[in-house]
Order: C-alpha cells, then sequence, then structure tokens
C-alpha cells in the first residue's frame, strides 16, 4: 500500500549549515526565488564533488538562491564530505535524518525546509555543469506557463569501454524520445536533474521507487506545462558492469509497472515495453536505437515475469558502485 510519509527532522544551524548539534533557528527567506535539493544516502565518495558543481553553478545565476541537502541514514563520510563544502556558506543547510528515507520521502524533506519558489533537484552523484541552473532560471523567468523542467544526463566514460558505449547508445535513445515534437515523451523526466515550481508541488507517496516517472506522468495528467532542457546538463557514470547494469534496469523496469498498478487511471497507461511506443513515436528512427530498445523489451520482460511470482523492488535504492566517479 502506498502511503504519504510524515516525519518530524529536527533541524540546526552551524556557520551557515544544518545539522545534528546546538539548537538554534533561521529566519525564512522570502526572496529566495530557487531551491536546490541534493539528497543522498552514503554518497562519502561522490557528494563533495557534486555539490562544488553545484556551488560554481550557482555562482552564474546570482541572486537568491538556497542549497538544502537532506542525508538519511548515512553510515559513511558523507556528512563529514558535505560539512566540508557547506561549511560557511550562507546559502547552504544541511538536515541529517538517522533514519534512512527512501529518495521519495527525502525530496517530500527538502520540499518542506525550501524557502524557493522554484525546486531544482539533483543526484549526488553526479557532476552538474556550469550553466545548468541558468538554464533552469531562464526558462522559467521567460514562460510563466512552465511547471516542470528537466535537464539531460550526459554519460562520462568509465572503466569498461562496452559499459560505457552502452550508456551513450541509451542516452542517445532517451534524447530522442524526450525531443518528439509533439512532447509525447515528456512524461520520461530525468530523475538526476530536474525542476519543479513549487505553487504545483504534490508530495511523493512514500513507497513510490522512481520519482522521476511519478513526476513526469502525474504533470501530464494534470496537463501541467513540461519542458525537456537539455543545455541543463548533468555529468555522470553508467553502470560498468554485468551485475550493476541488470540490478540498476530492472530497478526501473520494477517503477513502470508499480506505476500502472497504482489505482486511478492517471498512470494505467505508463509503458511497460518502451519498444512499440517508440515505434510509433519515433518511426525509421527507431531502427538507430534499436540495441537499447531491444535489452528493454528482455529486461521488460524479466521484471514482469518476477513481478508476477512476487519479487518486487522496494523503496529504498540499492547501491550501484561502478557509477561512482573516481
Amino acid at each position: 500500500m502506498i502511503v504519504f510519509y510524515r516525519t518530524a527532522v529536527r533541524v540546526v544551524i552551524r556557520d551557515g549549515v544544518m545539522s545534528d548539534g546546538r539548537e538554534s533557528c533561521t529566519d525564512p527567506c522570502p526572496s529566495t526565488v530557487i531551491t536546490v535539493g541534493v539528497v543522498a544516502f552514503n554518497e562519502g565518495k561522490s557528494i563533495a564533488r557534486a555539490l562544488k558543481s553545484i556551488q560554481l553553478a550557482i555562482r552564474q545565476v546570482g541572486g537568491a538562491v538556497e542549497l538544502i541537502v537532506v542525508l538519511t541514514g548515512c553510515t559513511d563520510q558523507t556528512e563529514a564530505e558535505a560539512l566540508s563544502v557547506l561549511s560557511g556558506q550562507p546559502n547552504g543547510r544541511l538536515i541529517s535524518v538517522p533514519l534512512r528515507m527512501s529518495k521519495c520521502a527525502a525530496l517530500n524533506v527538502v520540499k518542506a525546509h525550501a524557502n524557493g519558489r522554484i525546486l531544482m533537484f539533483f543526484d549526488a552523484d553526479l557532476v552538474i555543469d556550469d550553466n545548468a541552473i541558468m538554464a533552469f532560471s531562464e526558462a522559467y523567468a521567460k514562460d510563466s506557463r512552465l511547471t516542470v523542467a528537466f535537464g539531460r544526463m550526459v554519460p562520462l566514460a568509465g572503466t569498461s569501454h562496452l559499459w560505457t558505449a552502452v550508456g551513450e547508445w541509451t542516452a542517445a535513445a532517451l534524447d530522442a524520445i524526450r525531443r518528439l515534437p509533439d512532447g509525447s515523451g515528456l512524461w520520461l523526466v530525468c530523475g538526476s536533474i530536474f525542476a519543479v515550481r513549487v505553487d504545483a508541488w504534490t508530495p511523493f507517496p512514500d513507497g513510490i521507487m522512481s520519482d522521476d516517472l511519478y513526476l513526469g506522468l502525474s504533470a501530464q495528467s494534470r496537463g501541467l506545462y513540461v519542458r525537456y532542457l537539455p543545455q541543463a546538463i548533468a555529468y555522470g557514470r553508467y553502470p560498468q558492469n554485468l551485475g550493476d547494469y541488470t540490478a540498476q534496469k530492472l530497478r526501473n523496469r520494477f517503477a513502470r509497472i508499480q506505476l500502472r498498478m497504482l489505482p486511478g487511471q492517471q498512470f494505467r497507461h505508463t509503458p511497460i515495453w518502451f519498444g512499440p511506443f517508440a515505434l510509433r513515436r519515433l518511426g525509421w528512427d527507431t531502427f538507430r536505437h534499436l540495441p537499447i530498445l531491444l535489452i528493454d523489451g528482455l529486461l521488460s520482460a524479466v521484471a514482469l515475469i518476477q513481478w508476477i511470482f512476487g519479487r518486487r523492488a522496494g523503496a529504498f535504492w540499492g547501491q550501484v558502485a561502478s557509477t561512482k566517479l573516481d
């Protein structure tokens, strides 16, 4: 059963950075235009690099931008690494929750503490392009109708040439679907880098495996204006071995099945197989992406069989070590 997550989080502040420690409080910041949110579980190897790239992107924008980092259940050096970047930064706040939460529940915590009118979210194991936040900011400034916007993940080379190539093929196929002129691929939101106008925010239900597909499909069903901004880029590494690739992609397929099974009509048409969807929308261009679509078909069939027999992933994402940047 899907329920909405409610939690009380004690937040205190030290040198502009929220964390566990002596109690204090901050006044609301009504002038804040943008809230950048990052949520993490045991991302000690990557979070410092990610936050430094976000800070650089914030400087390109100027104005009232705040950065909220939510850590849940971390048992490694994630908090220390985050504090090393945020310490002394007046726009940085760190919220540390002792118990692990799902990504969707942690995104809700960011919203609960945000002052911005636009919420932007970036994954903790990626590097954000210097102009990514500017691209979002300009898009919202130019069009008051814009509600949900998302960017593009660009694969970085990994240790395996084969799996790096698979990542590049995957990114190219997703880019082609999201660029469809009729907008039929805009529900396929990139969960690594996206933004939502705060007055259109609805809480993510706890138990949902995929924040990005839930966001895209629910926005589409509500008739909200969604845009793909390919110039807003996050750089990251795709899985670099068969085990990591299979684990990550099967989970994505479980997420599609889960959404399709939810009550109501808004998710009833979630594609389980991308092949037929791509063939109808991309036409002959489908064959350029055939290897990825065939892999998707195979993994989707495996996920559906496992789902039928009761083997299903939970809301907590498992760590995929080979995606982490060195």
